[in-house]
């Protein structure tokens, strides 16, 4: 199997708009495994979460001239 690139590096290469849909939607998703009771599940869409709100704060710095 090739390489393949990680979620961090998709994400980064995401339009803002993009990414806040994929924010609307992980939420959504996080909320419904919540009410399941799946925890493991939940985590990892904690970590999708976390790569969609960093890859937008990295951007915010970026246009601040940080």
């Amino acid at each position: 199997m090739g390489n393949l690139p990680s979620v961090a590096d998709v994400v980064a290469t995401m339009p803002p708009a993009e990414i806040d849909r994929a924010i609307r939607a992980l939420t959504v998703r996080q909320r419904a495994l919540l009410l399941d009771g799946d925890l493991p599940s939940v985590w990892a869409v904690t970590e999708d979460l976390e790569r969609c709100f960093a890859a937008l704060s990295t951007r915010a710095g970026d246009s601040r001239g940080r």
